[in-house]
C-alpha cells in the first residue's frame, strides 16, 4: 500500500499523498596486432570486419551485460475510460487483466477497479472490481492462477485490527466468497496491521507486510515483508524461517509493497527513507530488486532501480518475468507505468 493513508471506517492512518516527505571486457577479445604479411586490400576487409563487429558488440553491451535491477525507460500506461488515479497496480499471471486501486487520502474513497488488456501500454477499464469494495479503505490487489483474490481492506479493523482479505474472482469480474484471511498473519493487535501482501502465482505463498502504528507521529514506525505458506487447509501462517530469507532486504528503513516473481526467486518492493522524505525528497521512494538461486534460500542484496525516478512505488511483474508495472505521481496524479527489464529475452 503506498505510503499515504490508510482508512479504519472513521480514520485514516499513514503519510499525506502529497507528503513533503535509481568497453574493456570487449576491447581484450579484439585482435589487436594484425598479420604483417596480409596484402593491404585483405588487411583492410579484415580491418572492417573488427570494426564491424565492435559496432555490433558495442551495440548491443549494455543489454547483455544488464543485471536484474537495468530497466528501460518507464512509460505511461493509457487506462481508456479512466481518468483518475490509478496506483497498486496487479498483472494477472496470464498478463489478460489489471488490477488497481485509486488515491487513498483521507477524502477519497478509495476502491479497486478492474481493466483488462489491449496492448503493454494500453488496458480498457471495466469498472470498480463487484463484490471486494466496501465503504473503508479497499486496495493492493492479488490473485494466483486458480483465480484465489487478496487484498487489503480496513472495513473491520476498528473491530478486529485485520486488514487482509480473500475470495474468488469470478468472470467478468466479480468476488465472491469474501472472508478475512485464514491463518495467523493477522497479528489482531490494535497498532499492528498489513499494509501490503501478495500471493505468489500457484497460491502456496503470500508475501506480506508486518507493520507498527506509531501514535505519537500519526504513521507508520516500521515496515518489514515476511512470507506465510498455505496449509492443506487453505489457512495461511506465518514461515518460522522468514527473518532469515529477509535479512538482505528488511531494514531500518521502510520495505513495503513486495511483488514476486513466478518461480518466486525475484522480489520486487519498495524502500522508503523516511528522514528523505521529511526534508521533502522524493528520491525517499525506491524501487528495488532482490534475487535468490533457489526457494530455500535467502534474498540476496537488493539494487535499487534506477530507471525508476520520483515518487514511485508497488512493483507488479508479468507472468514472464520481462517487465514491470509500479505507480508513480506525475504532476499530483498517480499514474501507472511501464518499463521493460534490459536483461530478459521476449519469449
Amino acid at each position: 500500500m503506498t505510503m499515504q493513508t490508510l482508512n479504519t471506517g472513521k480514520r485514516r492512518l499513514g503519510f499525506p499523498a502529497q507528503s513533503s516527505i535509481a568497453q574493456p571486457i570487449i576491447l581484450r577479445h579484439l585482435p589487436w596486432h594484425l598479420p604483417r604479411h596480409l596484402p593491404l586490400p585483405r588487411l583492410f576487409l579484415l580491418w572492417k570486419r573488427i570494426v564491424a563487429g565492435l559496432c555490433i558488440a558495442m551495440a548491443g553491451y549494455s543489454t547483455a551485460n544488464a543485471g536484474p535491477a537495468d530497466f528501460s525507460k518507464p512509460q505511461t500506461v493509457k487506462i481508456q475510460g479512466y481518468n483518475g488515479h490509478a496506483m497498486e497496480p496487479f498483472i494477472s499471471r496470464d498478463g489478460s487483466l489489471l488490477f488497481f486501486n485509486n488515491r487513498n487520502q483521507s477524502t477519497d474513497q478509495t476502491d479497486i477497479y478492474l481493466a483488462k488488456r489491449v496492448t503493454d501500454l494500453q488496458f480498457i477499464f471495466v469498472g470498480p472490481l463487484q463484490g471486494a469494495n466496501s465503504q473503508a479503505l479497499d486496495g493492493v490487489p492479488s490473485m494466483d492462477r486458480q483465480g484465489n483474490f487478496y487484498f487489503v481492506s480496513t472495513r473491520q479493523y476498528n473491530k478486529t485490527a485485520n486488514t487482509l482479505w480473500q475470495g474468488q474472482l469470478r468472470p467478468p469480474g466479480r468476488i465472491i466468497n469474501l472472508k478475512p484471511l485464514a491463518g495467523n498473519v493477522s497479528r489482531n493487535k490494535a497498532l499492528s496491521l498489513n499494509i501490503d501482501a501478495e500471493v505468489s502465482a500457484d497460491g502456496k505463498s503470500l508475501y506480506f507486510t508486518q507493520n507498527l502504528w506509531d501514535r505519537s507521529v500519526g504513521g507508520i514506525k516500521t515496515s518489514n515483508i515476511l512470507l506465510a505458506r498455505k496449509n492443506r487447509s487453505g489457512r495461511f501462517f506465518r514461515a518460522v524461517n522468514a527473518k532469515a530469507l529477509f535479512k538482505n532486504i528488511n531494514s531500518n528503513l521502510l520495505e513495503f509493497a513486495p511483488a514476486i516473481t513466478t518461480d518466486e526467486l525475484t522480489l520486487y518492493f519498495t524502500r522508503v527513507n523516511k528522514k528523505s522524505l521529511q526534508k521533502g525528497l522524493e528520491n525517499g521512494f525506491g524501487l528495488y530488486v532482490a534475487t535468490r538461486p533457489n526457494r530455500k534460500s535467502a534474498f540476496g542484496k537488493p539494487k535499487r532501480i534506477k530507471a525508476a525516478k520520483g515518487y514511485v512505488e508497488g512493483a507488479t511483474v508479468i507472468g514472464n518475468g520481462c517487465a514491470i508495472y509500479f505507480h508513480k505521481r506525475v504532476k499530483n496524479t498517480f499514474k501507472i507505468q511501464y518499463a521493460r527489464k534490459l536483461d530478459c529475452r521476449r519469449k
